[in-house]
């Protein structure tokens, strides 16, 4: 249903937006030192920190045992929203870092294992 078919007035920024510009005060989980600089920044934007937990933990994937602790351990995500092209991030750090021996590479794709279907190269470490 749109907002005109309610009588409201339509939204003034596109929806994902307006969900942070509109309220008197936004709480957005997370620190604010991984947030990008902004000129101005919003004070009706206040950091909360991480969420609480579930209160039962998900199961590990069966691949987790086999991951190496001696490698680093890089994450790389491009969120739930930006995801239909995986070749604007995920791609790109799987090439850049395939050759670097001492690194796990973990990505993230909304839950949905996507490198297969995307015409992204990957190797037999692939795990989903």
């Amino acid at each position: 249903m749109k907002s005109a078919e309610l009588g409201c007035p339509p939204i003034p920024l596109p929806p994902l937006e307006s969900m942070v510009a509109l309220p008197d005060l936004y709480l957005q989980p997370g620190v604010e030192s991984f947030q990008y600089a902004e000129e101005a920044p919003s004070s009706h934007i206040h950091y909360v920190g991480l969420l609480p937990l579930p209160p039962s933990q998900y199961p590990l994937p069966d691949w987790w045992h086999e991951l190496d602790k001696t490698k680093r351990l890089v994450l790389v995500t491009q969120g739930t929203i930006a995801n239909r092209d995986l070749g604007q991030v995920i791609g790109p750090t799987l090439t850049g870092l395939a050759a670097q021996e001492d690194a796990i590479v973990l990505a993230t794709t909304a839950g949905r294992p996507q490198h297969r279907d995307r015409g992204i190269e990957t190797d037999r470490s692939v795990r989903s």
